[in-house]
């Protein structure tokens, strides 16, 4: 198996799921509405389609490293409390984590090309954004509606503090 394909698992009452190594891209509402809590996805892993796991409420899981694309609406309604967005990721669609109410820490690989306004809409318990992209990216609006405070890497404060959108917030200087 190489693909989870369109709506595969739809709706099915499934709460656990490990995905082979074989299975490269999980494809659009692959998992959407499940009462899927945990779930493993290998390495193998490159994409996740729009919607792959949206409404899926109580969802636990880590996003591979492999992992490149992450597509529109993704996440959307799950009440994970962090996630971490690879290195790896280039592009992430809009709406991906809209409405995780849970939400209260996100990290940003420093692979990101663009952070989508409506990324992180409706996140109202999203306080610590840890953003790993050495240049301050050109936003349109601000994606971190609720959060004042972004840690960024120490040598690139001074470039966040005067980079449009950006500046409106507190850069702090993240420490591994």
């Amino acid at each position: 198996v190489k693909k989870i394909g369109y709506q595969a698992f739809k709706n099915c009452d499934v709460e656990s799921v490990t995905i082979p190594n074989s299975v490269m891209s999980i494809g659009d509402y692959a998992f959407s509405g499940c009462g899927l809590k945990s779930i493993i996805i290998p390495e193998s892993v490159i994409s996740i389609g729009n919607y792959a796991f949206s409404s899926c409420y109580y969802l636990n899981l880590s996003i591979p490293n492999s992992v490149t694309t992450i597509g529109g609406h993704a996440f959307e309604h799950c009440d994970m409390e962090s996630v971490v967005i690879p290195n790896a990721v280039t592009e992430v669609g809009a709406y991906a984590f809209e409405y995780c109410g849970e939400l209260t820490t996100v990290t940003i690989g420093n692979g990101l090309k663009n952070i989508d306004n409506t990324m992180f809409r409706y996140c109202q318990k999203l306080t610590r954004i840890i953003c790993l992209i050495d240049v301050p990216l050109d936003l349109d609006a601000d994606p971190f509606e609720y959060c004042d405070t972004i840690y960024v890497p120490y040598k690139n404060v001074e470039a966040y503090k005067s980079a449009p959108i950006w500046k409106r917030k507190e850069i702090l200087p993240f420490c591994k």
